[in-house]
């Protein structure tokens, strides 16, 4: 069973509104640390490497960020 924080009682879409909300949350903080992370000299491989990708794609996804 995955847990999702949410009551099973609460309402499907008041639910899924609070997920999406989460997941933005999660991808701001997410793209600020990898800023943070360019601007401390990590290369993208280093990057790629504990985000499970590519430095191309990582490079693609956040360096105009």
């Amino acid at each position: 069973m995955i847990r999702t924080g949410f009551a099973e009682d609460d309402d499907p879409l008041t639910a899924l509104h609070a997920a999406l909300q989460a997941r933005r949350a999660a991808d701001r903080a997410l793209t600020a640390q990898v800023r943070r992370a360019r601007n401390h000299g990590l290369t993208w491989q280093e990057i790629a490497t504990l985000l499970g990708t590519t430095p191309r794609r990582a490079r693609r996804d956040y360096a105009k960020t």
